[in-house]
C-alpha cells in the first residue's frame, strides 16, 4: 500500500488513508484478513484493486455486495447504504427456534446471577456450549447491523461463564425476535443533522 501513496492510519494498522479528505484522489481501505474494501476516488481504488489482482489474483472487483457475512445494498438516488444480515441470522436457526415473537424478552423479566446454577446437577436439561455460541453470534448481530439488541445480549453475556435455563430462554426469544425481523435493514446516510439518544436510568434493569 506504500507503494501506491497509501499512509497506515496509527489508530487501527488495518486501515490505510490515501490523500487528504475532500480532495479529488482521497481514498480509504481496510483489511480483514483476506477481504479488502475501500472508498473514494475510483482511481485510486482501481490502482489497489490491480496491484492485488496482479501480487495475488482477487474476486468481487466493483461495487461492495457483501462482505463478513454483511450484505451491502446502495440506493444512489436517496444515497443511503443498507447493511443487512438476514442470511447469517436464518444460520442461527434450529427447528426448535422456528416461532417468532414481537418483543425482545417476556415483559417483566428479570435475569439475575442469583439465577445461576449453584449446584453441577442444575444445569441438566441445557447445553451451556449452545449458550455461549447463541450469546457470540448474537453480539456480532448487534455490533454489525442490529443495535436495537444491544441492551438484552449485554445483560445475557453476563451469564456466559454459569448460565442457568432461564437465561437460554432469554437468549432464545432473542433469536426469535430476529426472525420475525430478519429482513431489517441498518441505513446509513450523510445528510442527518440531528441526532438524539435517550436512556431511562430508573428502569429496573438499572439495580443490578
Amino acid at each position: 500500500m506504500e507503494e501506491l501513496g497509501f499512509v497506515q492510519c496509527q489508530q487501527d494498522h488495518a486501515v490505510f488513508c490515501h490523500g487528504e479528505w475532500g480532495s479529488p484522489d482521497w481514498a480509504v481501505c481496510a483489511f480483514w484478513v483476506d477481504d479488502e474494501m475501500g472508498v473514494g476516488s475510483c482511481q485510486q481504488l482501481d490502482r489497489v484493486a490491480s496491484m492485488f489482482n496482479q501480487k495475488y489474483g482477487i474476486s468481487g472487483k466493483g461495487e461492495m455486495r457483501w462482505t463478513l457475512r454483511i450484505g451491502v445494498a446502495h440506493d444512489r438516488d436517496t444515497h443511503i447504504i443498507s447493511l443487512s444480515q438476514e442470511e447469517y441470522i436464518n444460520n442461527l436457526f434450529r427447528p426448535q427456534d422456528a416461532n417468532t415473537v414481537t418483543t425482545l424478552l417476556e415483559p417483566g423479566m428479570i435475569l439475575t446471577k442469583e439465577q445461576c446454577p449453584t449446584t453441577p446437577a442444575e444445569p441438566q436439561g441445557m447445553s451451556v456450549n449452545r449458550y455461549r455460541e447463541l450469546i457470540g453470534s448474537l453480539q456480532y448481530v448487534t455490533l454489525t447491523t442490529r443495535p436495537d439488541i444491544s441492551f438484552p445480549i449485554s445483560k445475557l453475556a453476563q451469564f456466559l461463564v454459569n448460565p442457568a435455563q432461564i437465561h437460554l430462554d432469554a437468549a432464545l426469544c432473542v433469536l426469535r425476535y430476529l426472525k420475525g425481523t430478519r429482513r431489517w435493514t441498518l441505513n446509513l446516510r450523510g445528510d442527518i443533522a440531528d441526532i438524539a439518544g435517550y436512556t431511562d436510568s430508573d428502569s429496573v434493569w438499572g439495580g443490578d
